[in-house]
């Protein structure tokens, strides 16, 4: 999940449509997820406090990285 929101915001601004697909992306892993921890898992994945706050460190780093892209992008039109 981290990949999509990644890259959906690097990219982004040059490809609009990334944003739709990102969406889709997200989206369809949620609902695997979702019938993978209701069907699939035999005991649910154990998840904690650190992992979260792990991905919430990381996530907070990609509007720092959408900014250079965009600003080069719209700079060279």
């Amino acid at each position: 999940m981290l990949t999509i929101v990644f890259v959906t915001l690097m990219y982004g601004a040059a490809m609009p449509i990334l944003i739709v697909y990102g969406f889709g992306g997200i989206f369809c892993l949620y609902i695997v997820e979702r019938h993978m921890l209701y069907y699939g898992y035999q005991t649910p994945p154990m998840y904690d406090e650190k992992l979260n706050n792990l991905a919430l460190d990381i996530i907070q780093k990609a509007p720092l990285l959408c900014l250079p892209f965009s600003f080069w992008f719209f700079g060279n039109l």
